[in-house]
């Protein structure tokens, strides 16, 4: 797995993505997802957010490869992967913004949980935001991530069957990630 060039539009951590469905949780306006349409045949965004969900609902409305929900992730996301046989590539986003906060609470380790149990040998989770972890982010992020850990996330990937974990400082696809982002491949 190589880490993507600044340059390159689409440039995702897995080889061929015509099989994979991308799953994101946290759209905030849709960059993201917006990004993996032009690489994925099928992507879902869920939001929390009212106001986030309906600008990325009428946003996305008559695009064909992009469905997003609204609603909390945790109840969402086991729907979706339960729906998909095939490889996933998951993009856990999901917390609270200044402003719009998930009270309090970060989704992430119920959302790993999730993304491992799929269980397809070429699934891949991306992450973002790990700097955060460990950290009380309401001044930047909205929400508390003190017990979410380098060592919890990475224990829990390797006991998944995640053992190509890597760190990556900017930039997946041709979105910036000024938090960095942690990879895990099986």
């Amino acid at each position: 797995m190589s880490k993507p060039q600044k340059e390159q539009l689409g440039s995702w951590p897995i080889g061929d993505t015509k099989d994979y469905t991308f799953i994101e949780t946290g759209c905030n306006k849709g960059h993201t997802v917006s990004k993996a349409s032009m690489v994925f045949p099928v992507c879902h965004s869920i939001e929390l957010n009212d106001k986030f969900f309906k600008f990325c609902r009428d946003r996305f409305r008559e695009h064909p490869r992009i469905t997003v929900h609204h609603g909390r992730s945790e109840k969402i996301l086991p729907e979706l992967v339960d729906q998909v046989t095939g490889p996933i590539c998951f993009w856990l986003d999901a917390h609270g913004a200044p402003g719009a906060p998930c009270g309090g609470h970060v989704p992430l380790i119920s959302e790993l949980e999730t993304a491992i149990g799929h269980g397809h040998d070429r699934d891949v989770i991306a992450i973002d935001d790990t700097r955060c972890f460990g950290r009380d982010a309401r001044d930047q992020m909205g929400d508390n991530w003190l017990e979410i850990t380098m060592d919890k996330v990475e224990g829990l990937l390797s006991d998944g069957g995640f053992g190509n974990i890597q760190h990556w400082p900017a930039k997946v696809g041709s979105c910036w990630h000024r938090s960095g982002v942690m990879v895990a491949k099986r």
